[in-house]
């Protein structure tokens, strides 16, 4: 996993011992059927934020999305509004 190609297109971090390619991963989860409805994987110092910012578009009108504390603003709740 730890490759020239995929270093470049998610970033690499690194530690005391070595260098590693890392990647952010962002999904809805549905709790009833157990399964993931929508997912994203991006560069790893992609925010979180972005990440539910890039999702909104994807989202159902029916779909009822509950996020921690760490993602509430007022963007967020606004474009799933709009939405």
């Amino acid at each position: 996993m730890n490759n020239e190609a995929l270093s470049k297109h998610f970033c690499s971090q690194c530690n005391q011992q070595s260098v590693f390619t890392a990647a952010k991963i962002f999904y809805y989860y549905d709790l009833i059927n157990e399964l993931i409805l929508l997912s994203q994987i991006s560069q790893y110092r992609h925010g979180q934020l972005n990440m539910v910012y890039d999702m909104v578009d994807k989202t159902a009108e029916d779909m009822l999305i509950i996020y921690d504390r760490n993602f509430s603003n007022y963007k967020a709740i606004a474009l799933h509004l709009w939405q």
